[in-house]
C-alpha cells in the first residue's frame, strides 16, 4: 500500500460525526503509516470501528486496541473453497476423495493458495491431478509460491531471511525457543533473539510450537 500524503478535506467533513466502519488492508511499515491513514477522523460517532490488517503484529501493539489473529481455513473450510475453484461446486466428487486431500494439505488453509491450485486442476482428469500432485512434491506452484514469497521478501535484512530459510530447510521440528536460538546461534547466526521476534511477529514462526 503507498502511504498517503494527506487525508482528504471532502472525506473528513463526510465522515465527521458520523457511525462509521474504516478498513485499511495491509499496512506494513509504521505508525506513520497508519496515522497519516486515520489522522482527522478523531471525531467519528460514537461506536465506529477503525480495523486494519498488518502482516507484522509489532504495527498492531503500537496503535491496536485488540488483536485478533487470523487462522487458517480448516478442513471443511478448505474443501468448500478448493472445490468451488476446480468443480465450480461446494461438493466434492467420491472419486476424487484421496487427490482432494492431498491438494488441501498442500496448500495448508492457506485461501489464495487453495484458490490457485484449485483454479489450476479445473476440468483436469483423475490421472492429470495425481501427475500435478506428484509434482508438486519436486516442483512448488510459482502461483502459490508467489503468494507465499509475500511475507518472506519484507523481511528487513539478508540476515533474518537466512535465518529463516534455515529454519525452514533444517529446523522442521518443534522446538522449545530458547533450544532453536542455541542451534541458530551455534549455526553461525548473529543477533538471533530479535530475529526470532521479527519472525514471530511476522506469523512466519508460531511462538506456540516455534515452528515454521
Amino acid at each position: 500500500m503507498d502511504t498517503l500524503s494527506a487525508v482528504s478535506p471532502f472525506i473528513q467533513t463526510r465522515l465527521r460525526g458520523k457511525k462509521v466502519l474504516v478498513v485499511l488492508d495491509d499496512l506494513d511499515s509504521s505508525i506513520f503509516q497508519f496515522k497519516t491513514l486515520v489522522e482527522g477522523y478523531d471525531d467519528f460517532a460514537p461506536r465506529s470501528r477503525i480495523i486494519f490488517t498488518t502482516r507484522d503484529i509489532q504495527v498492531l501493539k503500537i496503535v491496536a486496541d485488540k488483536i485478533y489473529k487470523v487462522e487458517g481455513l480448516n478442513y471443511f473450510e478448505s474443501l468448500e473453497l478448493f472445490c468451488w475453484h476446480a468443480f465450480k461446486k461446494y461438493s466434492r466428487p467420491t472419486d476424487y476423495a484421496m487427490p482432494l486431500d492431498r491438494a488441501i494439505g498442500y496448500a495448508n488453509g492457506n485461501p489464495l493458495a487453495l484458490q490457485a491450485l484449485g483454479s489450476s486442476l479445473h476440468s483436469r482428469s483423475k490421472q492429470e491431478w495425481e501427475n500435478t500432485l506428484d509434482r508438486l512434491e519436486i516442483y512448488p506452484n510459482p502461483d502459490i509460491q508467489r503468494v507465499l514469497r509475500v511475507s518472506y521478501e519484507r523481511l528487513e535484512d539478508e540476515g533474518i531471511q537466512k535465518m529463516f530459510l534455515d529454519i525452514a530447510c533444517f529446523f522442521r521440528s518443534y522446538y522449545s525457543v530458547d533450544h532453536l536460538e542455541s542451534k541458530l546461534e551455534s549455526s553461525g547466526h548473529s543477533f538471533v533473539k530479535i530475529g526470532m521476534s521479527d519472525l514471530i511477529n511476522k506469523s512466519l514462526l508460531s511462538e506456540s510450537s516455534t515452528k515454521c
